[in-house]
């Protein structure tokens, strides 16, 4: 072969392995492309569920939270029925001690009318 083909012969396998190179790096780009996307969508899980875990943990503090409220509002009406048991109780007392008196003051009359 002359030289003239020789050299086109040349070109022309350069120019094959060339647009190989350019494939490959073509196939590379996307792979890179796709780890990427991966990459992306582990992050933005990650976010998710350490988002999903901080709502819960808001949501359990608020829980017990409230609980301890009602707790507080349950003993103070605790609190307050003792209390209400205890002023009819002394009311009871009170009148009881009137009754007392009432009789020690007949008896002392009825001792004095002797």
């Amino acid at each position: 072969p002359s030289a003239d083909e020789e050299q086109n012969l040349l070109i022309e396998q350069l120019m094959a392995q060339t647009k190989k190179a350019d494939q490959k790096t073509k196939d590379v780009e996307l792979q890179v492309e796709q780890i990427d996307a991966k990459v992306e969508k582990l992050k933005s899980e990650s976010k998710l569920k350490k988002l999903k875990e901080d709502l819960e943990m808001y949501a359990d503090q608020k829980m017990l939270k409230s609980e301890e409220a009602l707790n507080t509002r349950i003993d103070l009406l605790k609190v307050d029925d003792i209390r209400q048991a205890l002023n009819l109780n002394s009311k009871s007392i009170n009148k009881h001690d009137e009754k007392i008196a009432e009789m020690v003051a007949m008896l002392e009359e009825l001792s004095k009318d002797d």
